[in-house]
């Protein structure tokens, strides 16, 4: 059906200027989308009524005087999917299957639900690498005794890659096989696939996507007709299905674009509002804004390869109130003047969470740089997947940044900046990372103002100040030390409270302090700053991070300095944000062994974050603090963030009583990614 014209109404506030009335166009399911688009005026609304689009469109003029918008029918729900199903599967005996596609197969669903790829070892642990040949491309590696069917890649590599960690980057890569010596164990790559992140040595790898790997049920793998040729994306899919019906649920995404495009790569695109959308399935990006005066606003953006969200070199940018789930990333902004991110729910992205960037190029007048955005009332959660996983990320050449009121947690790192300057950075609720909490680094991210945030939980401490000019006061710092760098840096830190005790420390020369009065009289820290114990409604009582390798799916190896008193045996503790409640068997702080049952799912893909909630029955962080708490003056809060993380976890970002989130469809819901059972694409993130 194509799109029709169902309404024509005047519009006083959006008509002065254009040369028509304003006109609501209807799209049915069915019908074309971008005709729709293509029809529409300035101040126009295309709305789409309620089913599934299998259609990409794009928007590629500018409106004057009013926007453009793009709306869902309300009440209804409008996907625009990138899914292709897989269909006409060949049994090739004894439960496997195969089936010919016209498009490359990095990810296959069975509904909304990622399966693992076919790999070795299947449980997902890492072999060591032995040796590096540097000319030859190669890796040596123990030869294997216990998995024959490996010599199948010996025989015909097909499309195996070597599922890479290296241990410098904290990433990942997956170069492709060129040649395997089942008997020696050496591995080889073609010259093309060598980089310089397969140098150093001590690192670890996995097989991953060759037929002969397709051994468990749910597991496949992908060989494309002509090995290396971009412009050939078609290949054969094998597939060892649970179920009957995995079959005619399966799929992969197949668009190889942005689902929605606003923007054109040499005429100006502007003003334009998408609401109420949900975009998922894509090859790339979910939806792609290089436009200015551009507002997102309430879409549910998921299961995208690539940003669920994804804005660059555009002014006056609006993003508020959606819900990114699942994607490669979240939500991206590079070379951006002027924009509000406010009330989105950025989440199990399998990299990072929200990222604002400016020059990303690197080089020298290579991109704009970014000024004058206000990250608000966003809640961060769950990007500890798999590669570099930061829940938010600033880097070269971002200015005169606000972030306040954003609940971050469960993260690789909280946030990771470089050239970064100009920050105020209040009012936030940071807990629960494995690295540092609030990296101000690379000796380049200058001039943050730091107050009332409530920290909590971090693996390698609360801040990493190695530029200058920072004032850090009336926040709320539940454990941990406060790190003051070199002198010359130009920390200030007062007016802080420091539940149970302080803790503060210089780098140059190094010292260690332990009294307020001390850090005082000698460095100048803390003046009028407080200790004391502040209890909340629900919180963790503490926190143990673990190693990526040592672990099993019942016992995980903590990081060395992990108290004796952190744990206890019959603590209920939570594994990596799972919700579960686990119980602790036994803590050996020599060992560094914690045991717990019942058992993950898998062996834990990377490092361990686990929460100590003691004998509590519920997951939910509830920072309510007690109305006789010493953070209160005269019945009025003075130290910390005032947020309630217990709205944010209910949907509430906006502070208005009520969820300000779209919905969360439950096929979404029960498809979103188990922190503890990671699914492993075999192009590395």
């Amino acid at each position: 059906m194509n799109a029709k014209i169902v309404s024509v109404a005047l519009v006083a506030t959006l008509s002065i200027g254009l040369s028509a009335a304003a006109e609501e166009i209807t799209v049915e399911s069915g019908g074309s989308i971008q005709k729709a688009v293509n029809a529409a005026k300035a101040g126009d609304t295309v709305v789409l009524k309620g089913g599934t689009y299998h259609e990409s469109f794009r928007i590629q003029k500018a409106y004057e005087g009013a926007p453009l918008t793009v709306r869902a029918a309300k009440g209804e729900r409008v996907i625009l999917s990138g899914f292709e199903a897989i269909t006409d599967w060949k049994d090739l005996g004894g439960g496997l299957y195969s089936a010919k596609v016209k498009g490359r197969v990095n990810d296959f669903f069975v509904g909304l639900k990622p399966l693992q790829c076919g790999r070795w070892p299947a449980d997902g642990t890492l072999r060591p690498i032995t040796s590096v040949d540097m000319d030859r491309h190669t890796f040596g590696t123990d030869p294997v005794k216990d998995a024959p069917f490996l010599a199948e890649i010996e025989k015909n590599p097909c499309d195996a890659v070597c599922f890479y960690y290296f241990r410098f980057g904290n990433s990942f890569c997956s170069p492709l096989v060129d040649g395997y010596d089942f008997k020696s164990g050496e591995i080889r790559f073609a010259e093309k696939q060598w980089n310089r992140w397969l140098k150093p040595n001590d690192n670890r790898y996995s097989f991953m996507n060759h037929p002969a790997l397709v051994r468990e049920p749910g597991n496949w793998a992908f060989v494309s007709d002509a090995k290396g040729d971009a412009k050939n994306r078609a290949g054969t899919v094998y597939f060892r299905p649970k179920s009957p019906a995995d079959l005619k649920n399966a799929r992969y995404r197949a668009a190889t674009g942005p689902i929605v495009f606003v923007g054109h790569h040499k005429d100006k695109v502007a003003n334009v509002v998408l609401d109420g959308l949900e975009v998922m399935g894509g090859d790339s990006d979910g939806i792609k804004v290089a436009a200015d005066d551009v507002t997102v606003q309430n879409c549910l953006v998921h299961h995208n390869t690539g940003i669920g969200i994804a804005c660059r070199g555009v002014k006056n940018l609006k993003v508020l109130s959606n819900l990114v789930l699942a994607n490669g990333n979240g939500v991206n902004l590079a070379s951006v003047t002027g924009a509000l991110v406010e009330g989105n729910e950025i989440a199990y992205g399998l990299v990072d969470g929200l990222t604002v960037a400016g020059n990303i190029s690197g080089r020298k007048g290579g991109n704009p740089e970014t000024t004058g955005v206000v990250v608000r009332n966003n809640y961060l959660h769950h990007h500890v997947l798999q590669a570099h996983p930061d829940n938010f990320q600033m880097y070269r050449g971002v200015h005169d940044t606000v972030i306040e009121r954003n609940f971050n947690i469960w993260g690789g790192q909280s946030i990771m900046t470089e050239e970064v300057d100009g920050v105020t950075f209040t009012d936030n609720v940071f807990m629960g990372c494995n690295a540092v909490m609030v990296i101000c680094g690379h000796g380049n991210s200058d001039r943050w103002q730091i107050e009332r945030n409530t920290l909590w939980g971090a693996g390698y401490g609360f801040f990493s100040f190695t530029g200058k000019d920072y004032t850090v006061r009336r926040n709320l710092l539940l454990g941990g030390s406060m790190p003051y760098g070199e002198s010359e840096r130009g920390v200030k830190s007062s007016e802080n409270f420091f539940s149970p005790s302080y803790t503060g420390r210089t780098a140059k020369p190094w010292k260690v302090y332990t009294s307020l009065e001390k850090a005082f009289a000698e460095a100048g820290q803390e003046k009028d700053s407080r200790t004391g114990v502040v209890k909340m409604a629900n919180f963790p009582a503490a926190l143990g991070v673990g190693s990526a390798n040592g672990n099993e799916r019942g016992s995980v190896l903590m990081r060395k300095g992990t108290a004796q008193e952190d744990f206890v045996k019959g603590d209920r503790i939570e594994i990596n944000g799972d919700g579960n409640l686990r119980t602790v068997t036994d803590w050996n702080a020599s060992t560094h062994v914690l045991s717990f049952e019942p058992a993950l799912p898998a062996v834990p893909f990377r490092g361990v974050l686990a929460f100590n909630w003691k004998d509590s029955k519920s997951t939910v962080v509830d920072n309510t603090l007690a109305k006789d708490a010493p953070v209160f003056e005269n019945g009025k809060q003075t130290y910390g963030a005032t947020l309630s993380t217990a709205a944010f976890s209910r949907g509430d970002l906006l502070g208005k009583g009520k969820r300000t989130l779209p919905v969360l469809p439950d096929d979404v819901a029960a498809a979103m990614p188990d922190p503890n059972d990671v699914i492993v694409p075999p192009s590395g993130h």
